[in-house]
């Protein structure tokens, strides 16, 4: 599933005109970075009575920033993810989640759900009647049942248009959690296949239960040589920042690079990443 040409080529073509020090700015640009310049080419252009016009950007701004949190969650890794979500769903909503297992309240289905609904009114505030006549009418005094958990996101999920659902770090949750949650996602992909209104990015490592749950599902395994150059610009960074603070050599600069980037093969775990469609 690649992006549109068009995008792609453009993409491309921005690529290419990066030099070293330029791609090594932008791994460490952050959003808010980006608001100052904006910010401060307005100012220099008030000042020369330029055009002034930058404000006709904020809704996009405010756009970008949100898809920020998905990225910083887990597309952060490649960046292409965002260059196909972008050019593949550009009217989408996006909600994720980010499981650990040494956060207690980021290991369970239920955590999971809860924080799916909460992504959902947040964005659309709308569906707050449906949650709350769905509470008065429920016996349960807290969201925590695996059946309504799932008729709830379901029926949400069906009501849009076009939903991007993100999930990473599936293995980081127990057996039976992660049976819940696939059973979760199987069940709403089945309700939407009709309409194909929602997409599911999973990212998990290698687990026999996973794979087969998910063994019909569009796979993309990432290995060490595709982040190997994402690594190699992090690393590189890094190394010029501390060369910074403890005045090191350019030629030591350069051999500290080299040691840490070669021995990233043998000591990254090998994670895959699971379209479902």
């Amino acid at each position: 599933m690649a992006a549109a040409p068009a995008f792609r080529q453009s993409l491309t073509a921005f690529k290419l005109r990066l030099s070293t020090p330029d791609e090594e700015k932008f791994v460490l640009t952050t959003f808010e970075d980006l608001k100052t310049a904006v910010k401060e080419i307005q100012q220099e252009q008030a000042q020369r009575r330029g055009y002034r016009n930058l404000t006709k950007i904020k809704p996009f701004l405010v756009t970008l920033q949100q898809y920020a949190l998905v990225i910083e969650q887990f597309v952060n890794a490649k960046s292409d993810f965002l260059a196909f979500i972008w050019a593949n769903y550009p009217n989408s909503q996006v909600i994720f989640f980010y499981c650990k297992e040494s956060d207690p309240l980021r290991r369970s289905f239920v955590d999971v759900a809860r924080s799916l609904i909460t992504q959902i009114l947040e964005l659309n505030p709308v569906c707050t009647r449906y949650l709350y006549d769905k509470a008065l009418s429920s016996v349960e005094q807290n969201l925590s049942s695996m059946s309504t958990c799932i008729e709830i996101l379901e029926s949400l999920a069906l009501h849009h248009s076009q939903l991007f659902i993100g999930i990473d770090g599936l293995d980081e949750c127990g057996k039976l959690e992660r049976s819940r949650i696939l059973a979760m996602l199987h069940r709403i992909l089945g309700s939407s296949k009709a309409k194909v209104n929602v997409r599911i990015f999973l990212a998990s490592r290698k687990e026999g239960d996973i794979e087969k749950s998910l063994e019909s599902a569009n796979r993309l395994e990432i290995r060490p040589f595709h982040l190997k150059k994402d690594i190699s610009s992090y690393v590189r960074v890094q190394v010029l920042e501390l060369g910074k603070k403890f005045d090191l050599s350019a030629e030591r600069q350069k051999h500290t690079t080299i040691e840490i980037t070669t021995r990233v093969d043998g000591m990254w775990a090998s994670p895959s990443a699971d379209y479902l469609n």
